[in-house]
């Protein structure tokens, strides 16, 4: 796509009652603040109606389940509006509170890191990743939460190794595969040996068997073809991130596992724009500076943890 260069304009009355929505409901909204949000309501009948619009928009997104941590149903429930937007920012929330909750594996925001599984077994976790292990007499069983991760399976054990993930099961013995919980499915790649990937439910297939250097990706539907794997789901291995031709609602989604904070699209159809590039995950932001060069779209930084990305 060609290169946009267009000049900087000043706030409009949509940013600012974003910049508002979000002081609001962050629990430290000072009575000046208050009083002067109340002056900016007033002082534009247009003021009004965009924080109408913006308040009934995240409502309707509380159905909306975030690709990383918790719905945003859940967290307000939880904890009320202040607490359920800091949530949904990624302010406050730390792995570590599910592996106590649950005894499971995680990563940080940004963290790669190996863990050695009790049948010697390894699994290299991409950023923001969670998985639980549950190993018993006949099968050696992992879920897999959220995120990514590559595994190098213990041949010396005779039992069935599965990683389960949504509502397919990813069988292996002596292999290493990767097992990527994207945003729209999820993706299985091999790199040697072969694995049974099986599907619970849905239509058509729900069974193949995948050789070195074949993917498959599933649904809640169905179990796709198998294609030839490339390097997009291993990438990330050597602080990469590649996407070829893919949705940005995907792309976001694999974003936002790199950097602190929340990137969030608002616009019909806007998730479903492609994007194509290789990428330094060290440096998200250069993603977001492709994005706005690239595609028809405006961003707006309400604080630095939270991006929002709208038509142009």
């Amino acid at each position: 796509m060609s290169k946009r260069s267009e000049p900087q304009s000043p706030p409009t009355a949509r940013d600012q009652a974003l910049a508002w929505f979000v002081r609001l409901n962050s629990g430290d909204a000072t009575t000046e603040e208050r009083v002067a949000f109340r002056h900016w309501q007033a002082a534009d009948p247009a003021h009004q109606a965009e924080f109408e619009k913006l308040a009934a928009m995240w409502g309707r997104l509380e159905a909306v389940e975030d690709p990383r941590r918790v719905s945003r149903r859940r967290a307000l429930k939880t904890g009320g509006s202040a607490i359920g937007v800091a949530a949904i920012l990624g302010a406050g929330y730390r792995a570590g509170v599910w592996d106590w909750l649950t005894g499971g594996i995680t990563t940080e925001i940004g963290e790669i890191r190996t863990v050695t599984l009790p049948d010697s077994s390894q699994a290299e976790l991409d950023a923001d990743t969670a998985l639980s292990v549950n190993f018993a007499e006949r099968e050696r069983r992992v879920q897999l939460q959220r995120g990514r991760a590559l595994f190098k399976v213990s041949a010396a054990d005779d039992r069935p190794f599965s990683v389960v993930a949504r509502n397919g099961v990813t069988t292996a013995l002596g292999t290493q595969f990767v097992v990527h919980c994207a945003n729209d499915g999820v993706v299985v790649t091999v790199l040697e040996h072969a694995v049974t990937v099986r599907m619970d439910g849905g239509s058509g297939g729900t069974q193949a068997t995948l050789g070195a250097g074949e993917q498959i990706a599933y649904d809640d539907r169905r179990l796709g073809s198998m294609k030839p794997a490339g390097q997009t789901e291993v990438a990330w291995r050597s602080g990469k991130l590649i996407f070829e031709d893919e949705s940005l609602i995907s792309v976001i989604s694999d974003l936002n596992r790199y950097r602190a904070g929340r990137i969030v699209l608002f616009g019909d159809g806007l998730g479903a724009l492609r994007v194509s590039g290789i990428f330094n995950v060290r440096n998200p932001g250069g993603v977001l500076d492709a994005i706005a060069r690239t595609l028809p779209v405006t961003m707006t930084s309400i604080t630095p943890y939270l991006v929002l990305i709208r038509p142009a």
